[in-house]
This record gives structure tokens, sequence and C-alpha cells, in this order.
């Protein structure tokens, strides 16, 4: 498909404390589409060819005048929050399916659509370190807590936070998608936020430990009932947390069997050619 003079668009919430997955994902979905500008927290409708709504706060005239001003529109939605207007609706959960009731959009439910990096999807697996990913700012500041925990592998911490970069010892402090990529392929064991992180993990099999950052991460316990995931604890847990980073170490083996993989990476590409059926 040849470039368009008319940039693709995405509209995004995204602050310091939260929102980077969901500006990860529009953006894997949209670079298969060529150049493309980035909106965030605002709802500022342009001519485009296609645009990508992730929001927890747009309004559904928000969407509409979107809408009216694209070729083609595509809503990111977790929970099935409102009733959106026509265009494509991608809800990833693994139990879409069941919680998605909508009646104007054409809609890409479930798992088989998770947008997977293509960066992630080249990983050479050579397990070294435990991996602990707790979002892009970690305001709880949890990651160095867990850092502290003495255990016989090297940690390494992945964060966008400079204050926790300078108290953690080892940092991977605001990674390429490269470097992040190659950490994740390095880990023996994750212990990772609840959000995109963990779509990433189960492709790549990694043995991981979830923790619950935000109420609205109740999708993490899919993962537990597919097979993926043994233990979710809340942020402050850090007891809990400590002995079921010893159960894993210890009976890694068995640990091995919570890595049922749940997603084929294929998600991308699935989308792109449903796209392009209305482009």
């Amino acid at each position: 498909m040849k470039e368009s003079k008319i940039v693709n668009r995405i509209y995004v919430d995204a602050y310091k404390q939260y929102g980077l997955g969901h500006l990860i994902r529009t953006q894997t979905i949209i670079k298969q589409f060529g150049r493309y500008d980035t909106q965030i927290n605002k709802f500022l409708p342009k001519i485009s060819n296609l645009s990508i709504v992730d929001s927890y706060t747009a309004r559904y005239i928000d969407y509409v005048n979107i809408s009216r001003l694209s070729k083609i529109s595509i809503f990111l939605d977790d929970f099935n929050r409102i009733q959106y207007p026509k265009g494509i609706l991608i809800n990833i959960a693994f139990n879409a399916k069941k919680i998605v009731k909508q009646q104007k959009t054409i809609n890409l439910l479930g798992e088989k659509y998770v947008p997977i990096r293509k960066e992630f999807l080249k990983v050479i697996k050579n397990p070294k370190h435990i991996l602990i990913i707790l979002g892009g700012t970690d305001i709880k500041n949890l990651s160095y807590q867990i850092e502290q925990i003495e255990v016989p592998y090297p940690k390494l911490v992945v964060t966008a936070n400079e204050k926790v970069a300078k108290k953690c010892k080892n940092v991977l402090f605001n990674p390429t998608i490269d470097q992040l990529a190659e950490a994740f392929g390095n880990s023996i064991l994750a212990i990772s936020g609840a959000g995109m992180s963990l779509y990433e993990l189960n492709y790549l099999q990694i043995p991981t430990i979830a923790i619950k950052l935000a109420k609205n991460q109740n999708g993490v316990y899919q993962f537990k009932k597919r097979g993926f995931i043994k233990d979710i604890f809340e942020n402050s847990q850090i007891d809990l947390i400590k002995k079921s980073i010893f159960w894993h170490l210890n009976n890694y083996d068995l640990a091995l069997k919570y890595t049922t993989q749940l997603i084929d990476g294929k998600g991308v590409d699935r989308i792109y050619k449903k796209i392009l059926e209305y482009l």
C-alpha cells in the first residue's frame, strides 16, 4: 500500500502515572500504515486515512467527530466502556466475546488480536536474570523493595522513573524497544505489572509473577485462569511476593508449567489485513 500524504493519527490517554501500554499498543498497530501523528490527552479531530482512539476518558461525541474525518476509525477498548459509532473495535481481553456488546462496529475480539511489537517477535531467549518491570514510572517505588530481596540470580529493574533508577543497583533506564526486548528474552523470571507487558511475557513464555498496580487491571485474573500465571499480588504484599519468587526459583520445572502460551504474535497481521479491507 502506498503511503498517503494524509497522516494517520493516534488519539490516546497517556500520563506520567499510567497509559504507556496504551500508547505502545496503538503505535504497534499504526506503524504498519506509514507516517502517523500522536495526540496525547487531546481529541481534536483532523482529516485522516486511519485514526486509532485508545481512551478511558473520550466522550461519544469525540469518537463521532474523529470518525467523520477518518476513512477508517479503530477504537481500542478494555471494558466495553461505551457504545461506539461506526468503526473497528479491538478488545484483546481473553473474555472479550462475552463482555463486548456493540451494534455499529466491526469487532475484533480476544487474544488473536493482541499487538506484539516486532522486536519481541525476533527475540532469542538467553535466561540469566530476574526482570522487574512495574509500569513506566513505578509510582509506588515497588521496584526497589523487590530488588532488595536476596536471591542467587542478578536482577534487572526496567523503569522510566529517574528517582527509582537512582535507588536501584542494576537498571535499564528508559530503554529502547530493542533493549527492552532483549531484557525480556534474558529473563529467568519476571515480576511484572498487570499491563501490556504480560502479553509480551506470555508470547515469550517467561515465568511471571503479576502485581496488580491499578484497580482497572482485573483482566490479569484471566491470565491466571488460562494457565499462564500462578500468583497475582497487590502492590503492598512484599512478603507474599518474596515467597512467590523463591517458590518459582526452587520449583522451576513446575513454574514452567504456568507459562502456557496464549499469544501467538500474529495479532498485528490480523488487524492489518482486516483494516486493508476497508481502506
